[in-house]
């Protein structure tokens, strides 16, 4: 036997080698049977055992061929589950893979968030006008350390939320403070900035703090 008859042993080749031997096996017995019919009489034992014999054989045939039937579906069975736990495990790792994304882009949410009033005074400080130039001197390096930290900022994701007079006010970015009076803006318009807010990335990391027209 040829090496590919030994390992072609999938139970649908089994079913396809089981009909070709039904198929051999009719073809012969019904020659034997022939030849039996001329030399016995048709009421001798021989006869009778042939056809016993072929019917057992049919018996025999008919529960191999259910086996593999049963051995096919279990073999579809098993490929579906093998297919979905492969799905599985591929959805798996791309909702690990993206909740990881989301980790490390929003890593400097925390820290980022108590550095800011530390920005909002190095503003304060560098606004500071008539000086003298002892002061002007400190106020150089402190603007060295503010452009620093808004370097490092910038570097994470981190930028101010574009807000100018007039602007409609949006409660996604902005935090009213005050309402006042006002006849330069509409109402529900923004009059002035008082703090500003920044991004983190697409997430707002803190509000802008204004005052808003009524």
């Amino acid at each position: 036997m040829s090496k590919e008859n030994i390992n072609d042993t999938s139970p649908s080749k089994l079913k396809e080698k089981i009909e070709h031997l039904r198929s051999e096996l009719v073809k012969n017995q019904d020659l034997t049977s022939k030849d039996i019919r001329h030399e016995l009489d048709p009421a001798e034992e021989g006869l009778t055992n042939i056809t016993e014999g072929k019917d057992n054989l049919e018996v025999v045939i008919s529960e191999l061929e259910q086996e593999i039937d049963l051995l096919l579906k279990d073999n579809n069975r098993l490929r579906e589950e093998k297919l979905l736990v492969l799905a599985d495990g591929e959805n798996l790792k791309k909702r690990i893979h993206e909740e990881l994304g989301e980790v490390k882009k929003f890593r400097a949410f925390g820290f980022a968030e108590k550095l800011l009033p530390v920005l909002d005074n190095f503003e304060r400080a560098l606004e500071v006008q008539n000086v003298s130039g002892e002061v002007k001197n400190f106020l150089t390096g402190f603007e060295m350390i503010y452009k620093l930290i808004k370097l490092t900022f910038s570097e994470e994701g981190i930028i101010e939320i574009p807000v100018k007079t007039g602007d409609e006010f949006d409660s996604q970015l902005h935090a009213a403070i005050e309402t006042i009076e006002s006849q330069e803006v509409k109402s529900g318009a923004i009059i002035r900035v008082l703090q500003k807010g920044y991004y983190l990335h697409d997430r707002v990391l803190r509000h802008a703090a204004v005052e808003v027209a009524k």
